[in-house]
This record gives C-alpha cells, sequence and structure tokens, in this order.
C-alpha cells in the first residue's frame, strides 16, 4: 500500500505534518514515511522506518550528533509497555483483516452517504459520520481489538469522519477528527497504490547507531 497524509495538531494548527507512506506486507511488515514536519515557522524533514522490531529515524541534527545517518529506537528499549503494544500492533498489522478500518468506521450509529466522487480514477461513494473510540474497539475482533485499544484509549470524545470507499470495500481516502490531550487533531489519508509491489529495506548496520537501552527506556 501507498498513499500521501496530512495531519494538524492543535487549533491554528500548532503543528502541521504532511508526508508519504509505503506499506510493505511480504516478506515481513515493513513501513516507510518521509515527513516534513512544520512548527513555530520552522519545517522539519524526517525520514522513518520501523519494522516489527525497531524505528530507524533519519533527520540532519541526529546525523550531525551520531555521526551516522540513522538513529535505531529497538522497541524492546522503550521504557514500560510501550515497545511490545508497538510489537503487538506491528504483528496485528502483518495478519489483521484487511477491511479493520471499515469496521471501526461502521461502528459509527449516524453514518450516511453524502455522494460519489471518482478518486484517482476509482469511483467511490463518500460517507460521514462519527462514532466513540469504545464503539470502534467493539466493532473489531477480538485480537484486534486488543491491539488497537492502547491507541484509541488515549483519545477523548467523539471522533468524526468523511470516507471514501470504493466497489471493493477499499478505503482510498479518509479524513478524521479527534481530540488528543485536549488539543483536535485532523488526520487526512489518500490511498494511493494497494496491492502493488513495495520493498522497503531496513538501513544496513554500518549506517546505524542504536539508542542504549537506558536511553530508549525514557521515550
Amino acid at each position: 500500500m501507498a498513499g500521501t497524509f496530512t495531519m494538524w495538531l492543535g487549533s491554528g494548527p500548532i503543528e502541521t505534518t504532511t508526508g508519504t507512506i509505503q506499506v510493505q506486507r511480504v516478506p515481513s511488515l515493513v513501513f516507510d514515511e518521509n515527513l516534513s514536519i512544520t512548527a513555530d515557522g520552522h519545517t522539519l524533514p524526517v525520514t522513518e522506518i520501523m519494522s516489527t522490531k525497531a524505528i530507524y529515524l533519519k533527520e540532519a541534527a541526529l546525523t550531525r550528533e551520531m555521526g551516522k545517518p540513522w538513529l535505531e529506537v529497538p522497541f524492546s528499549g522503550l521504557g514500560g509497555n510501550l515497545g511490545s503494544t508497538l510489537a503487538q500492533m506491528f504483528q496485528s498489522a502483518q495478519n489483521g483483516n484487511p477491511l479493520e478500518q471499515v469496521q471501526m468506521l461502521a461502528a459509527s450509529k449516524n453514518v450516511r452517504v453524502v455522494g460519489t466522487q471518482v478518486i484517482d480514477g476509482v469511483q467511490t461513494t463518500h460517507y460521514a459520520g462519527s462514532f466513540t473510540p469504545s464503539a470502534a474497539v467493539s466493532a473489531l475482533s477480538a485480537s484486534d481489538r486488543q491491539n488497537v485499544r492502547p491507541m484509541l484509549s488515549v483519545l477523548s470524545g467523539d471522533i468524526r469522519f468523511n470516507a471514501w470507499i470504493d466497489t471493493q470495500h477499499q478505503v482510498r481516502r479518509v479524513i478524521e477528527t479527534e481530540t488528543l490531550s485536549g488539543e483536535p487533531v485532523t488526520v487526512a489519508i489518500n490511498i494511493t497504490a494497494i496491492n502493488q509491489p513495495v520493498h522497503i529495506a531496513v538501513p544496513p548496520a554500518s549506517q546505524v547507531t542504536t539508542v542504549p537501552r537506558s536511553g530508549a527506556g525514557g521515550m
């Protein structure tokens, strides 16, 4: 899968993140994100690769400080239950139901059809509505429920959405607005490719500095 996204944090907004994302599911699950984060009038480009075991970050200041292009943060070194939670989420994404997101949207009690729209040459139906995080969790299978609960538990209030879904029940575009730590967050995602070949490789060891366990534990 490949797509583009924009995230607005806070009123104003306080921070805007734009970027592209690619997801490789076989032979192993890997995410590749190229981000541009803008806050306080400054823009920070960041490249991020996430495997089932670690997050790899590439950013100019980190490269200057570490002396190598990539910084590796192993899940096993993260504090509390964060590392195991992230690992479970990745395992769920690799083995999970591709209709999971549609199932969560179906938790809405007020979903309505807004109309139809062609997105990137694909005919879609535009839906709008809202749902509570607890209703979204209940709409999933037991295994999926366990993995998304930590993400949804930090949200408050309703999650409002607009979703464009094709005739194969694939989400082609979704815009969600939620409240995180008292601040509004809006995320817009456009899916540009589904079931297309993607090759993502984690950085070679020669280009990586690994965060010591003591350092990662405070993250």
